[in-house]
């Protein structure tokens, strides 16, 4: 069963065959087995490298190839080498992190990011770096919150200056908190999560330690879905966690019914399928019916052509929504849906007391407006 659609550009297949032959443990001989189209725009293939964040993977193959200027080259080796030291920084953080865990007794780790890289990419510097992933028990968060602003980190949206409904509010309600950082000597982004949740379904894991092969391979499925799998980076990773382990795919099924993440394991392989020609796995292949998805396929799938993020816009995120309301049926609780009644941004606006909280409920759409409003007069 193969999705067919639209025609691919030759820049956006030449990328698709690349990660598809990627391999670490056959490198050499999968340089000659790529095909480079005659009618390639260096231009566009680079853009698309940037958009898609798989640069230094498919620079692999650019590098010691023929068929490519010498220009192209070297803005490849310069985005490398800056990867190489983005990764080195990581690294270093996530020794770092590890210090505080264990000189503060708090359980938790570091994922996605390096350690897929090292696992699956063979080289840390293989799989482009952008931000750093950490958990952390709920009880630590405001240890693991003090640990990053004592490095110098910066909140996001001010976690430590909320009120203690808000804060409460973002606790049920959220799953991460983003910091940001100048300091060259750490990863510019950093991620706190202290759930391991997307969306809005019932998917929702509090691990007391690193996460196992499948319910990693569950989580990747389900953050991918959930952004549209947006960045071929995301669809990479799957890609090659399928390629180096033999799982039971009855047993991901179960769990994945456990978790309920079923849609999202679907949809994950409709689109491997399609992009990537991969076969479903026979175990999987009753339930998952592409005429089912077919809404959501369209969604992904326009999704990774666009030159933009597809939420840059409020038709976008609207869009977006419906696209995650589409994906859990099953179990939509209060809570998941209570997450989109008010925001850090609704209390930035207008400053109640804890009492009162429950007025930014009704008070939202007005304030909605109003930032929409205030968006298009400031342009």
């Amino acid at each position: 069963m193969v999705i067919k659609n639209q025609k691919l550009s030759p820049e956006f297949q030449f990328i698709l065959d690349c990660c598809k032959s990627y391999s670490v443990y056959n490198l050499k001989n999968q340089v000659n087995s790529i095909k480079v189209p005659e009618k390639l725009n260096e231009e566009a293939l680079y853009s698309l490298l940037q958009r898609h964040r798989v640069s230094p993977l498919v620079s692999f193959y650019i590098s010691n190839s023929n068929s490519f200027s010498e220009s192209l080259k070297k803005r490849l080796n310069v985005d490398f080498s800056s990867n190489q030291l983005l990764a080195l920084n990581n690294r270093r953080f996530e020794f770092l992190f590890g210090e505080f865990l264990v000189s503060s007794n708090v359980c938790g780790f570091a994922f996605k990011g390096l350690s897929l890289a090292n696992e699956y990419y063979g080289d840390i510097a293989m799989r482009q770096v952008y931000d750093v992933d950490i958990y952390v028990e709920q009880a630590n968060l405001l240890k693991a919150h003090e640990w990053l602003i004592g490095l110098g980190y910066r909140e996001q949206i001010e976690f430590s200056k909320m009120s203690s409904q808000q804060k409460n509010y973002i606790l049920k309600t959220g799953h991460d908190l983003s910091y940001f950082t100048n300091d060259k000597s750490l990863p510019a982004i950093v991620e706190l999560h202290w759930r391991l949740k997307e969306g809005l379904g019932g998917f929702s894991l509090k691990p007391k330690g690193r996460l196992n092969q499948i319910d990693e391979f569950l989580y990747l499925c389900v953050h991918g879905t959930e952004h549209a799998w947006f960045r071929l980076k995301w669809l990479c990773d799957i890609l090659l966690i399928i390629q180096s382990r033999e799982f039971d795919w009855g047993d991901i099924k179960t769990r994945a019914s456990e978790l309920n993440c079923i849609d999202h394991l679907s949809i994950s392989w409709l689109v491997l399928n399609r992009f990537f020609q991969m076969k479903i796995p026979n175990e999987l292949q009753d339930h998952i019916n592409a005429d089912q998805y077919l809404s959501q396929i369209k969604f992904v799938t326009e999704a990774i052509f666009l030159d933009i993020p597809y939420r840059n816009s409020r038709i976008g995120k609207l869009r977006h929504l419906l696209f995650l309301f589409s994906l859990n049926t099953r179990k939509l609780s209060t809570i998941n849906f209570s997450k989109f009644l008010t925001s850090h941004n609704d209390w930035k606006l207008i400053k109640l007391p804890d009492y009162l909280f429950f007025m930014y409920f009704f008070l939202r759409p007005f304030l909605w407006i109003y930032r929409g409003l205030l968006s298009i007069f400031r342009k």
